[in-house]
């Protein structure tokens, strides 16, 4: 791994990934939650990528922390599917405040208005 880049090690889905990190990059010199996909043993992975720019030993790097949210990816599309498809009214609430309600939701109580 030591030595050689991203491309060389075939990590990237898009071969114009390292292109936008760095063009973000070139902006602020920092990026937050880069959302990717990459290779990782042979399986792709759904990847977020943090990461900044710092002076080593006087030449320009990139310090990177990547987080893997494959897992969590796929159990949000479940949950997904299942609220999509459900045959009765489901509602997300959070604090009180509804987050997402489904289709069978918006049937039930329509677009309700504050009275």
């Amino acid at each position: 791994v030591l030595g050689r880049s991203g491309r060389e090690l075939g990590l990237w889905a898009d071969s114009n990934e390292p292109r936008r990190l760095a063009a973000e990059l070139a902006g602020t010199g920092m990026v937050r939650d880069f959302r990717t996909a990459m290779l990782v043993n042979g399986q792709w992975r759904d990847v977020l990528v943090s990461a900044a720019t710092m002076d080593w030993e006087g030449e320009l790097a990139m310090v990177a922390i990547a987080r893997d949210i494959t897992e969590r990816e796929r159990a949000r599309v479940e949950a997904d599917a299942i609220l999509d498809h459900a045959s009765v009214g489901i509602a997300l609430t959070r604090n009180e405040r509804f987050e997402r309600v489904n289709r069978h939701w918006q049937e039930i109580f329509g677009s309700v208005t504050p009275q």
